[in-house]
């Protein structure tokens, strides 16, 4: 500007005012956009644990199911099937408790959706639970019944083995030479 302009002093001011509105606008805008930011944090949080839930609900009808095998190599599928569960339970696991540190960091700086983080949070971990609790009933269930198949199966060859030797007793040949006694 012109020193001698006769608006200078009206223009300064304005100028002035201008940049602090200015300043204050880009304070406002970077506040927003953190709020912003910190929103799509929660509600990725709360799509993830959705998905989380889903996935154990998923799975629990299938450790409440009461077949365990109706032989010894059904009680075997059975297991191999189920020992490939608990890995992927062991995997998610990892998943659920990455979720677990993101909401407790949240709840920790006093998040404005702390309440709903907190209530997703134990939700997710009473079905965490309750599903390990089932899966291990289960894996019982099964190596139970496949050591009772199994029972019965070494049970059946003493049966015919006793069975066997008391024919072979029971016999009146007495045979001609030495080896056949």
């Amino acid at each position: 500007l012109d020193p001698s302009h006769p608006a200078r002093g009206l223009l300064t001011d304005v100028l002035r005012e201008l940049d602090t509105q200015r300043e204050h606008l880009q304070h406002l805008t970077a506040q927003r956009k953190l709020q912003l930011q910190d929103a799509l944090a929660v509600q990725q949080l709360l799509a993830d644990i959705s998905v989380a839930e889903e996935w154990l609900l998923e799975k629990l009808p299938m450790m409440q199911t009461e077949e365990c095998g109706k032989d010894e190599l059904a009680s075997a599928k059975l297991g191999k099937r189920h020992a490939a569960f608990l890995s992927d339970l062991d995997a998610n696991r990892g998943d659920v408790e990455a979720l677990h540190r993101t909401g407790q960091a949240m709840l920790d700086q006093g998040h404005v959706e702390s309440g709903q983080i907190a209530a997703r949070l134990a939700s997710l971990t009473q079905l965490q639970e309750e599903l390990e609790t089932l899966a291990a009933d289960r894996q019982r269930s099964i190596e139970n019944m496949r050591q009772f198949h199994e029972f019965m199966r070494e049970a059946e060859d003493v049966e015919q083995w006793v069975s066997d030797k008391l024919m072979g007793a029971a016999s009146r040949d007495i045979g001609k030479d030495q080896e056949d006694c």
